[in-house]
């Protein structure tokens, strides 16, 4: 319907005033928060819209997706043969036209924003990383948070500051989100990256063979490697799977979750995408031509960062269990009860939730 504005407002005020505090526990919001949660998920937002602001051109775009309709309705005719062409470039227009109002919308929101906020806002852009938000909430499949996972997981993916929790760390620094992601003290960074190492060996225990963890590779018997190989008699890695990549021979991964909001990578301002690529080339400058060479395997550096969102061999790793995992679901052999093991996730900051849930 045409000039809606004015009698929507009070549902965006209902919704901006009531719901969204509802589902952010109290949260007060900015009107640059507003307009970010009103983006589609992709963009970092929540997809809750601001209807006054919207609803004058999705009516015209109501109309032009009827156009075809529209007179032949008014003509009373009996048939209407569908012009698949002309309604498909109307369909491909008016999502063109959609996509680059929430782009300029966007690039307006990122240009008051701080590093730290743009740097969250291209976490949950990244594939995967919001897969949470946009997953059914399956119970059988673990996709179902309790109320503090849901508020905490909204709070730190907008950098607000999360609630309920100490003041200060067991190790006497000031406790947040970003000094708990890296504090040692506890055991949690060593749990995260052991809950993925874990899953990862689980899911590929349904598709390869001879799966290990932390298998210990070969000494070295005078082999020359490169100057920065790992060359340590001890050396191993996180996990190891025959079959994987191709048949009959031992596929290497090596598992790394870092905090994108280390102050390392801020300061140098680096972009997520160097940050992922630096951290696979100094795994693979490691153990690459090790394994290569000595153990006659594949090498693959596995690099999430603690909040979501993959490296390119990552990606590549992940889209390939899927297909083999998919190829096995029509296989009446299959462990299910290793499927469903592997798919319980931990807690909401565990990247193997987002992780799987890309999965699905």
């Amino acid at each position: 319907m045409p000039n809606m504005s004015e009698n929507i407002r009070p549902l965006d005020e209902y919704l901006t005033n009531h719901f969204i505090p509802a589902i952010t526990e109290g949260h007060i919001l900015s009107d640059a928060d507003r307009k970010l949660i009103s983006l589609p998920v992709r963009l970092g937002g929540l997809g809750i819209p601001i209807y006054q602001e919207i609803s004058t051109c999705e009516y015209e775009f109501s109309r032009k997706g009827t156009s075809l309709l529209t007179p032949r309705i008014v003509a009373q005719e009996q048939t209407y043969v569908i012009d698949k062409g002309n309604e498909k470039k109307i369909e491909s227009e008016i999502r063109k036209a959609r996509d680059e109002d929430h782009k300029s919308k966007l690039d307006n929101l990122r240009s008051n924003m701080t590093l730290m906020q743009k740097r969250a806002n291209d976490l949950a852009q990244m594939k995967g990383a919001s897969a949470w938000l946009t997953s059914l909430p399956l119970k059988d499949e673990g996709f179902v948070l309790n109320k503090r996972e849901f508020f905490d997981a909204i709070a730190i993916r907008y950098r607000w500051n999360l609630k309920r929790t100490p003041t200060n760390c067991a190790c006497n620094k000031p406790f947040d989100s970003d000094h708990a992601m890296q504090c040692s003290l506890g055991g949690y960074v060593i749990r995260r990256h052991n809950g993925v190492r874990d899953l990862f060996a689980k899911l590929l225990s349904v598709v390869a063979h001879e799966v290990q963890i932390e298998p210990q590779l070969q000494p070295l018997t005078g082999e020359s490697l490169q100057r920065h190989a790992n060359t340590d008699s001890e050396a191993r890695l996180d996990v190891a799977a025959r079959g994987f990549w191709q048949e009959h021979e031992m596929a290497f991964f090596d598992i790394r979750v870092f905090n994108p909001f280390a102050k390392s990578y801020l300061n140098q301002n680096q972009s997520l995408e160097s940050v992922f690529r630096n951290h696979e080339n100094q795994k693979k400058k490691s153990y690459n031509q090790r394994v290569i060479q000595v153990e006659h395997g594949t090498f693959t550096p596995i690099v999430m960062s603690s909040l979501g969102g993959l490296g390119r061999e990552t990606g590549a790793f992940v889209t390939r269990l899927i297909e083999k995992l998919s190829e096995k679901k029509n296989d009446s052999n299959i462990n299910t009860d290793v499927c469903n093991e592997a798919a319980e996730p931990n807690s909401i900051f565990d990247v193997s939730r987002s992780t799987l849930m890309l999965m699905r």
